[in-house]
This record gives C-alpha cells, structure tokens and sequence, in this order.
C-alpha cells in the first residue's frame, strides 16, 4: 500500500503600524525636499524604527534616499515621510524577489 504525501501551504499577510511618539529630540520642522512643515526625528529614533543602524541610515541620507536637516548646533533631523516612504519601498523590493 503506498502512501499519498500531502502538501499544506499556508498563506498570511502581514500588516504594520507603527506609532511614533515624539520625544524631546523630534518636533515639525521644514524639509526642503518635501517642501512641507514634517515630523523630523534624530538618527537613533530613526534607527529603533526601523530596527537598523545608524550607519545604514547615514548610507541612505548620503544616497539621497532620506531627506534630513542639520540644525545649528550641528544635529542630523531626518525627515519621517521620507524615512517612511524608504521603508515601503525596501519592502515592497523584497516582496517582489520573494
């Protein structure tokens, strides 16, 4: 008697929010890129959020892939839109190799 083997293939889609609450080191500012007032956020916020590092992000900023500002005192602010919109479209590429 031989055995028929069975396949079970299980689909799920996964759904993101993420909540990002403002600390003494992120506030509205300018970006000159989006040309709109935007939540800027400091590179260590930046990196929990995304669960990468600072230097990633520092690559990401030198490729002009996320706007940033540099304040007076010399502090990198990154623009959350753009850090967002970085983020949709590193999924959305991993998606489509998958």
């Amino acid at each position: 008697m031989r055995l028929k083997k069975r396949r079970t293939e299980i689909a799920f889609e996964l759904e993101q929010t993420m909540i990002v609450k403002r600390r003494s080191g992120s506030a509205s500012g300018w970006c000159n890129d989006c040309e709109l007032e935007v939540v800027m956020i400091t590179p260590d916020e930046a990196a929990s959020i995304t669960s990468t590092t600072t230097r990633a992000l520092y690559r990401l900023i030198d490729a002009g892939t996320i706007h940033f500002t540099e304040t007076e005192g010399g502090l990198i602010r990154l623009c959350l839109p753009s850090l967002l919109q970085a983020i949709g479209g590193a999924n959305q590429d991993q998606a489509a190799l998958a």
